[in-house]
């Protein structure tokens, strides 16, 4: 009888220690950051054409992801881990604009999506494209490594290229109009012939940069990330 007892009380006992260890596991998870990894559709509306629904196609998203219109939250709708459908407001294509669209998983974890491919032009319909006087900026840096994303987080797509020097990076800061402004030298020790990428690395919503860390002379020798 005894033995019985004692074997049942560590069947018993292994059964909490798991549901412990259950429990543990599922406070912990985490939601992922998510990602926009095509162009949403539709891409472009006409200036006044009222509300319509936006899909946003990407990659882990959870039930209760959100679409931000300019970083504004939208009413949406989780269709699956790889598509979310947003309703998109009368007034939010008044004028004609650039939205920027991001994706918000929401806590524990989660985050803002990186806006790459997110992108809706309001303009009015046109018959013609009309080119006007190009703007040059970045001279003598390498087109190869240039990023284009918004890392100021006003809404407005910024550019990022490796500095004449080589071993910083050059930021310049979107203006509404479709031009640039210097935005300063950061990132020192950047390997010249390394790669630059972005993403938002700490989980604070924000995007960070990421690039390899080197002498001019020798390999890069470990990645520095700047949140």
């Amino acid at each position: 009888m005894n033995a019985r007892l004692s074997v049942d009380r560590v069947g018993e006992t292994a059964l909490v220690s798991v549901f412990i260890v259950f429990l543990a596991a599922s406070a912990f998870a985490q939601n992922p950051i998510p990602s926009i990894t095509g162009l949403v559709h539709p891409s472009a509306v006409a200036q006044g054409s009222g509300a319509f629904t936006l899909t946003v196609y990407g990659a882990r998203f959870v039930s209760g992801a959100v679409v931000n219109w300019k970083g504004s939250p939208r009413s949406t709708t989780f269709v699956s881990a790889r598509e979310l459908q947003a309703q998109i407001l009368a007034s939010d294509v008044t004028t004609p604009t650039g939205a920027l669209i991001t994706v918000t998983n929401p806590p524990p974890g989660g985050g803002v999506s990186s806006s790459s491919y997110g992108l809706v032009e309001v303009h009015a319909p046109i018959s013609k494209i009309v080119l006007k006087n190009p703007h040059f900026y970045f001279p003598n840096e390498s087109p190869l490594s240039l990023m284009a994303a918004d890392f100021n987080g006003d809404g407005i797509l910024d550019l990022l290229a490796p500095a004449p020097t080589g071993d910083r990076l050059r930021l310049a800061l979107g203006n509404p109009d479709g031009t640039f402004r210097f935005g300063g030298n950061t990132g020192a020790n950047y390997f010249g012939a390394g790669g630059i990428g972005y993403g938002d690395f700490n989980g604070d919503g924000k995007l960070d940069i990421i690039f390899g860390s080197g002498s001019p002379d020798n390999p890069p020798t470990h990645l520095t990330v700047l949140g």
